[in-house]
């Protein structure tokens, strides 16, 4: 072989060697890229994981703690209003009534029937049953009828019979007035047949008052 075919030879093998030691490099490189990508994306979403979890995590904490205080703030009010609530009430007699505990108060109605309560240091008692009201006892003695304790009972005198006291002439004026109207009314619609009867009827009523003076001047 002549010196000029080693020479070529020797060229192809060292462009050869170079050619395989470029690829060797260019494959060190990508592989070093590709490792690199690989890295960035597996590190990425941790990063991203963070960034969405970070503030997620304190507004869950802070929405806690919100919850944790919230509820108390709200519960205190409430308990105050428990307590206030086991509190036992404190009975008071009205002041005209507070000077009678210990005693008993009677009415008799006009069919006869005497109706006696007990003033108690909490209420009242009648018929075996407490009451906290002279009202409530009264309403009991009347059977549901709804009337003033304090008059029913006595405990206070009516406005009727106060004004006795002052002016009687003025009440029977009323008494009359309310008398002659009611009569008037019954005449105007009594038949021809009852007319007569309710004229003897007020005469009679008539005779009864002159009666009722005979016997007071005596």
């Amino acid at each position: 072989m002549s010196k000029t075919s080693k020479k070529q030879k020797a060229t192809k093998k060292a462009k050869v060697r170079k050619i395989q030691v470029v690829g060797e490099r260019d494959d060190v490189a990508d592989a070093d890229a590709a490792e690199t990508a690989a890295h960035g994306a597996h590190t990425a979403p941790t990063g991203a994981d963070d960034a969405a979890s970070g503030p997620t995590d304190a507004a869950d904490d802070t929405a806690q703690q919100g919850a944790d205080v919230a509820p108390t703030g709200e519960a205190e009010p409430r308990r105050r209003r428990a307590a206030k609530l086991k509190e036992p009430k404190t009975f008071t007699h009205d002041p005209r009534v507070a000077a009678l505990v210990g005693q008993s108060l009677s009415h008799t109605d006009r069919n006869g029937t005497t109706h006696t309560v007990a003033v108690l240091d909490d209420g009242f008692e009648y018929n075996g049953q407490r009451f906290k009201s002279l009202s409530a006892a009264a309403k009991a003695a009347t059977g549901g009828k709804s009337v003033n304790g304090l008059l029913f009972f006595g405990v206070v005198k009516s406005a009727a019979r106060a004004a006795t006291k002052k002016n009687p002439v003025e009440v029977l004026d009323r008494a009359f007035a309310r008398y002659r109207d009611r009569a008037d009314a019954i005449l105007k619609g009594a038949s021809a047949e009852d007319r007569g009867k309710v004229e003897q009827a007020i005469r009679d009523q008539a005779n009864a008052l002159l009666d009722v003076t005979a016997m007071a001047q005596t």
